[in-house]
């Protein structure tokens, strides 16, 4: 992602994913038998799989950068290179997903076992769209990152505008249908379990839409040169969320939780938004200035 290399980064999710998927499902269907009974360390196995062969294939795309042999100067430059950039993408990743996990272990800790069911099963609906935002993220975010050092923000600027109708009206769609048939897609899943949380399925389903909003600010910021930015403000309202979290699920239980998240999500666009707009006026004011 370092050298803008849109296509091997899709290239290395896709075979990520598939492995993961394929490998699951088989040990799902194939293998869950009296013989081979379906284990936390077959999983396990399946993941490795995965994440090893896609790890390979990650060598074998940088091998023009970084030889196998003990050639420790260009390993140094290359983690030099990489974690200038990459420190602040790792801190926001690590922050999010300490995040995510903190707002379960508050749900389960303040409502229970049963609440964090709920709060987690209604989730687990909706996710798989996360799949499209992280693929999207990692292929779109070297594509802006090489227009707008090609032609700055007007550049940038244009690339979104074709992306955004797109991109935006799955999002509506997937909103609009994943509301209306929320009942038939819970008892789809669950049967009867966890019949009169389709309330809080929806408010999932808010949750990734505002995530689908916030995708595009957060890709300038990375593209602009300002992933600092986009962890401070990400750490900032998640410290904000947490607490919001923990008053409206003592108010609430799960379902206002879930609605904690969803104003969180909110706050983080309106956040990335804000910035991404700062920097662009600054940008053109100098431009302008000179």
């Amino acid at each position: 992602m370092t050298r803008l290399q849109a296509a091997s980064v899709l290239i290395n999710d896709a075979l990520l994913g598939f492995l993961l998927i394929g490998s699951l499902s088989s040990a799902l269907f194939f293998w869950s038998s009296d013989a081979i009974p379906l284990s936390l360390k077959l999983i396990v196995m399946c993941v490795l799989f995965s994440f090893i062969s896609a790890s390979i294939l990650g060598l074998s795309q940088i091998k023009d950068v970084v030889s196998l042999r003990p050639e420790l100067q260009l390993w140094k430059v290359h983690l030099n290179e990489n974690w200038r950039f990459g420190k602040w993408l790792f801190g926001t990743s690590i922050g999010s997903a300490a995040f995510s996990q903190l707002n379960i272990m508050i749900v389960g800790a303040l409502g229970g076992r049963q609440a964090s069911a709920n709060f987690e099963a209604t989730r687990l609906i909706v996710a798989p769209v996360q799949v499209l935002l992280f693929a999207a993220g990692n292929y779109l975010t070297p594509v802006a990152s090489r227009r707008y050092n090609e032609g700055g923000i007007p550049a940038l600027r244009n690339l979104f505008m074709r992306i955004a109708p797109l991109w935006y009206g799955v999002f509506v769609i997937y909103a609009v249908v994943g509301t209306l048939l929320a009942p038939e897609v819970m008892t789809l899943f669950y049967g009867q379990k966890y019949v009169g949380y389709e309330s809080v399925a929806v408010l999932w389903i808010l949750v990734f839409f505002v995530l689908g909003l916030k995708q595009f600010p957060g890709m300038a910021l990375i593209a602009m040169r300002r992933p600092d930015a986009a962890m401070g403000i990400t750490l900032t309202i998640g410290c904000l969320t947490l607490i919001l979290t923990v008053w409206l699920t003592i108010e609430g239980g799960e379902t206002l939780a879930v609605l904690a998240r969803l104003i969180g999500e909110f706050l983080l666009f309106i956040g990335f938004l804000w910035y991404t707009i700062k920097l662009s006026r600054s940008e053109v004011w100098e431009r302008y200035s000179r």
